[in-house]
């Protein structure tokens, strides 16, 4: 079964914005991301993260060879905020800073 989800439009101003990986669940390929220099926290899906493309659906992902692409709990990102028609969403998610 192949993931959906992703988020949709992005913020008219298409600035970057840079957070914290709140959590990340991975048998759901999902999580949230704490926006840096506010309390707010937005959704962020696994098909946003670079590389995931490259794989067919979530189990092989989890089988790839390069697992350290998996987000994880304190991780730096850098993304674009955009709306998924339930609520804002983090888009074009990288690592960024320590640890990756």
């Amino acid at each position: 079964m192949a993931l959906i989800g992703g988020c949709g439009k992005k913020s008219k101003k298409d600035q970057k914005k840079s957070g914290k990986v709140e959590w990340f669940d991975r048998g759901k390929g999902y999580g949230r991301i704490i926006v840096s220099g506010s309390k707010e926290s937005i959704f962020c899906h696994i098909s946003e993260f670079p590389g995931f493309d490259q794989y067919r659906n979530q189990r092989h992902w989890m089988r790839g060879p390069d697992s350290r692409r998996w987000p994880n709990a304190g991780d730096n990102v850098s993304f674009i905020i955009g709306d998924n028609g339930r609520g804002p969403c983090a888009e074009e998610i990288f690592f960024s800073g320590k640890g990756r």
